[in-house]
């Protein structure tokens, strides 16, 4: 299926290294204002239970309106798939924006559930928040004792350096929309389909370290949001199905039709997570001989999450 792509939304802060986190400090920072994401996750590698915290700090001379328009943190385990599935749901679940306001020189966590959440040794913690700001705010992702309090543990932290992967970064445009070229016809287009972070027809976003000015890239587009924009044509039902080809995969969306009604998809539906064969598939020469000459690419060992009709 043949699609266009254009990118938009606000500032992207992705917060993935050190995901293993062996000390207490910042794990990454910088200013925002206007609209903006935080990802982050992060595992607790140490011997005592920690918090990991989203800090505002409003360092410009007025006072900063924050509203924090959607989100969701899973409770931290170790048990991976879970905190991802139950992150992502809480995100793409209805919710009601939450308003606060932040003076000059205040500094706060970004959720008040995010100083009474405790990670154990080896649990996992992994939030995404959309918010505006209508001044300047430096953002930080902080990791420190469970009876310390962020806003006051961040005045004195380091900077933690990144891990080998270097998941983190700064990226503009955190939104990204797939548009079809044309309306699908089930009886004309007979089985379409086209690919997500492939980094081939659609690109890993580049940004910047913003702790020491480097390049990063976000392998695997983690955080940004994708808006997948399909309208049908023709009176045949159509059915609609995602199939991990990365590996192992859990998650959820939502799904909106034209009469407007909404409603949240647990991906797959019936499990935790699926995919856990299919990690050679990116890898799979036949897929780009299979694109060039039109063909589809459903294979035996592909799996299928139902989307609905």
């Amino acid at each position: 299926l043949k699609t266009t792509q254009t990118d938009g939304g606000g500032t992207l802060l992705f917060s993935d290294s050190p995901e293993y986190a062996t000390e207490d400090g910042i794990l990454y920072r910088d200013t925002v204002q206007g609209a903006a994401r935080v990802l982050y996750y992060h595992v607790n590698r140490m011997d005592a239970p920690k918090k990991v915290a989203i800090v505002l700090e409003n360092r410009s001379n007025g006072t900063s309106m924050i509203t924090v328009s959607r989100g969701g943190a899973s409770q931290p385990s170790p048990h991976y798939l879970d905190v991802g599935k139950a992150t992502q749901a809480l995100y793409f679940d209805d919710q009601q924006p939450q308003r606060f306001f932040l003076k000059k020189g205040e500094r706060r966590v970004l959720v008040q559930d995010m100083d009474t959440t405790v990670l154990q040794p080896e649990d996992l913690v992994y939030g995404c928040y959309d918010f505006t700001t209508t001044q300047a705010v430096r953002t930080s992702v902080v990791i420190c004792p469970s009876d310390a309090d962020p806003a006051a543990f961040v005045r004195h932290a380091r900077i933690l350096p990144a891990d080998d992967l270097r998941l983190r970064g700064t990226f503009a445009k955190a939104d990204r929309t797939i548009r079809a070229t044309h309306a699908y016809n089930p009886n004309k287009d007979g089985i379409a389909y086209f690919l997500l972070a492939d980094n081939e027809s659609d690109l890993y976003r580049k940004g910047i370290d913003a702790t020491d000015g480097s390049e990063t890239l976000n392998y695997g587009n983690y955080g940004i949001l994708y808006h997948l924009e399909i309208p049908v044509a023709g009176q045949e039902k159509t059915q609609f199905y995602l199939s991990p080809f990365g590996g192992t995969y859990a998650g959820a969306m939502r799904v909106t039709t034209p009469d407007k009604r909404s409603q949240l998809l647990l991906t797959p539906s019936d499990t935790t997570y699926f995919g856990e064969g299919t990690d050679h598939m990116t890898e799979y020469s036949g897929i780009e001989r299979a694109k060039e000459s039109g063909l589809a690419i459903l294979t035996d060992g592909m799996e299928l999450s139902d989307l609905g009709r």
